[in-house]
């Protein structure tokens, strides 16, 4: 699947007055109406419990000038959005400013589906921005001219 150049977002989360968030690209589109996203979240990761107990989520679709961002949020440990510009919408979950776009998202189901767990949100708000998208394609970052 290397081979599949995909967009980056970091998912994040609201649990009780804690925020979370992680790098994702196992991220898509589901439905139109009801409007539908979905997450996949490996059941052994740190992030798992959060986006279960969070009950929401929101898809923070990165630029190409966010790549630092992302690396903060794949990396271990504590995922906390200091010194970030963040702002909120109707779920309470994490929104970074000055990204491609972002939906946030109430979650509605979750799917099994090998070691991950697939978190479908219906989508309750969302805001397009500007900019290029950052990709990530054979384990690496790359820019997209557009």
């Amino acid at each position: 699947m290397g081979k599949f150049a995909t967009g980056v977002t970091v998912a994040s989360t609201r649990v009780g007055e804690n925020t979370w968030g992680m790098t994702a690209n196992a991220v898509m589109s589901l439905s139109l109406d009801p409007p539908l996203a979905l997450l996949a979240v490996s059941r052994d990761s740190q992030s798992y419990a959060k986006f279960k107990a969070g009950a929401c989520f929101a898809l923070n679709i990165l630029s190409s000038q966010q790549e630092e961002i992302s690396n903060r949020f794949a990396c271990s440990g504590p995922k906390d959005f200091t010194g970030l510009e963040v702002t909120s919408a109707k779920t309470g979950a994490p929104i970074l400013l000055h990204c491609l776009g972002w939906v946030d998202c109430h979650l509605k189901e979750t799917l099994t589906g090998g070691d991950h767990d697939m978190f479908v949100g219906e989508i309750v708000a969302g805001e397009i921005g500007g900019g290029s998208p950052l990709v990530f394609y054979e384990g690496k970052y790359h820019q997209l001219s557009v």
